[in-house]
């Protein structure tokens, strides 16, 4: 049989390696009970949240419990409701994991409960961030509040994650770690997640046809903003889907980083489940299928993160699977 080309052998042996992460994971976290328990949870969760809560955010469910439309206008009590929100999910699959392996270490550490709620209150902060509000509604055209409100949305991460999660690095995690919570480039190998993007191609081209995913994409409407005057449509675009991109860095630090790679010293193999479950309710205001998609996809980034030690690739496939949904959805519309 021929040889692949040196290229492609070199592909071939980076996406081995990766592989291996997955055997390795399951010899020390896999449990039959757990898994199914875990999803059984989360497809309850999602049927629920589309079926009998149309899709609602936690803003949402503030109205229409309290029909007060500024709830979300940096009102703290929010920010209460989105904890809650997460640590749901958080610790609801952590006791799932102590009760099927029968170890309950994480009761009695002090460390670990620092960092969950730690982590979980930087995510409601984060989804609770309305403060930029007065700013965007300062602009004069509805198309130019519409654009900066969500420009200014992607980049209030900065504020919200990183910011908060930096501070706690330099304090608790500097001088254990080699990097920001697996944010580097140091020994990163790109091939494999090349593979890994050219799987999902014909997956988001297949979800883009379908109806949940056409009402959602793209994420910044053309008829929002065509009457824009003071800067071309296109210029428009370029700085909303680059800020776009940018902020999944602080999606895979934040989830990735920290609730794997920064819980694991408390938390153990145990971290990957509980991101995933949080990661599938921070996808609820989405179409169905990316709720459901970000449990196993959360779940792949999360082993390779523990595993690597480094987030780079999850960077990488997120930011090419959100341009490339971003992509189909202005063909659909062109077409």
């Amino acid at each position: 049989m021929q040889e692949p080309p040196f290229m492609l052998k070199a592909y071939q042996e980076s996406f081995k390696k990766l592989l291996a992460y997955f055997p390795a994971h399951w010899k020390e976290e896999f449990n039959l009970g757990y898994y199914l328990s875990t999803l059984i949870f989360l497809a309850v969760s999602v049927y629920v949240n589309y079926t009998y809560l149309d899709n609602y955010t936690v803003e949402r469910w503030l109205q229409l419990g309290f029909g007060n439309k500024e709830w979300k206008f940096g009102n703290e009590i929010t920010i209460l409701f989105y904890f809650l929100f997460y640590a749901i999910p958080y610790y609801v699959t952590i006791f799932l994991y102590m009760a099927w392996h029968r170890n309950w270490d994480m009761l009695r550490s002090g460390e670990f409960w620092l960092r969950s709620f730690f982590i979980i209150l930087v995510l409601s902060f984060d989804a609770a961030f309305y403060y930029h509000t007065p700013i965007w509604k300062s602009f004069e055209s509805p198309a130019a509040r519409r654009l900066g409100f969500k420009i200014l949305g992607n980049m209030t991460s900065i504020l919200g994650i990183f910011l908060p999660l930096f501070l706690f690095y330099m304090w608790r995690d500097r001088r254990r770690m080699n990097s920001f919570y697996g944010l580097s480039f140091k020994g990163f190998d790109y091939k494999p997640y090349v593979i890994l993007m050219a799987c999902m191609v014909p997956l988001v081209v297949a979800a883009s046809y379908t109806e949940g995913f056409k009402n959602y994409y793209p994420t910044l409407k053309y008829h929002h903003i065509r009457s824009l005057e003071d800067i071309p449509i296109w210029l428009a675009y370029v700085m909303y889907e680059t800020v776009y991109a940018l902020d999944f860095i602080w999606t895979e630090v934040s989830f990735r980083g920290f609730m794997v790679i920064g819980m694991a010293s408390s938390a153990g193999v145990a971290s990957v489940g509980s991101m995933s479950s949080v990661y599938c309710y921070r996808h609820f205001a989405k179409p169905m299928g990316e709720s459901i998609s970000s449990i196993f996809g959360g779940y792949i980034l999360g082993v390779i993160a523990l595993r690597s030690n480094n987030v780079m690739g999850g960077v990488f496939v997120h930011m090419g699977i959100a341009l490339l949904m971003e992509a189909c959805a202005f063909y659909q519309w062109a077409i």
